[in-house]
């Protein structure tokens, strides 16, 4: 038989409030956690739409993977990046935010990116092909291993402006793609600005390793070494991956998945 006394009720009633609190407390942590590490992402996963809906016009996109790439503050140059993908009906989350970074001038406004302003143009591009000094990655991208005479076309007289050559195009404005540093010794490319081409909007648009943690590009999409790897390896070509890229307050992600078959 248990005899309790006012004191040990007192007591115990004590204890059982403090461990109650704890409890509370230890709930609205975990929610708050929940709520900080979604507003790392735009709430618009729901508004994507479904790519197999009998309600598509005739423009509207077959992608199954998408990579979102936003800057949080206009004219910023960090930002998040994650990818998503259409699986049992659904749009998941499967490439989970990493930082990033941005031009050094933030994101150029819609179709107003011109070349050499330190801007990301912001949009939605197809992805091309991976490229590095080696192609030493177990992935399914088209992957082009560089060489010495690999360059980019960035001059705005140039004919064949904003295209990747396998020779030196004497007179030309061009960048080296082997360079020597590890900038590209894995990256991706961004299909802006690649087909009906126009002279002096912006060229040479990549995923790339970053110079230094927290530092801007002149124009491309930065990550750490280990992330672009993963990002290279999580891409599934046959899914159709696009990139969506501009500041969070601006990116429409259901418009922009409609602008591509």
């Amino acid at each position: 038989m248990i005899i309790l006394t006012k004191t040990k009720i007192v007591k115990t009633f004590r204890i059982n409030c403090c461990k109650l609190t704890a409890c509370l407390l230890i709930l609205l942590s975990t929610l708050q956690l929940e709520c900080n590490l979604s507003s790392e992402r735009p709430d618009l996963i729901e508004n994507i739409g479904d790519p197999k809906s009998k309600k598509k016009d005739k423009n509207e996109l077959t992608s199954r993977q998408v990579i979102i790439a936003y800057s949080k503050i206009k004219k910023s140059y960090e930002g998040i990046l994650f990818g998503l993908e259409f699986i049992d009906e659904n749009w998941k989350l499967t490439f989970d935010s990493i930082p990033c970074t941005f031009g050094r001038n933030g994101f150029a406004e819609p179709d107003q990116k011109i070349e050499g302003d330190g801007k990301t143009p912001s949009g939605t591009f197809q992805i091309g092909s991976a490229f590095g000094y080696k192609n030493d990655l177990d992935a399914n991208m088209n992957f082009i291993e560089l060489s010495d005479t690999h360059y980019w076309i960035s001059d705005t007289t140039s004919a064949i402006y904003n295209t990747l050559v396998d020779y030196y195009p004497e007179g030309l404005y061009v960048e080296k793609m082997k360079r020597n540093d590890h900038l590209y010794k894995h990256g991706i490319i961004i299909e802006y600005n690649t087909r009906n081409t126009i002279k002096g909007k912006g060229s040479a648009i990549f995923i790339h390793i970053e110079r230094k943690k927290g530092y801007p590009t002149a124009g491309c999409i930065a990550v750490s070494d280990e992330n672009i790897k993963n990002l290279i390896k999580w891409i599934k070509p046959e899914k159709k991956t696009l990139i969506i890229m501009g500041n969070k307050n601006e990116i429409d992600l259901k418009k922009s998945l409609s602008l591509f078959k």
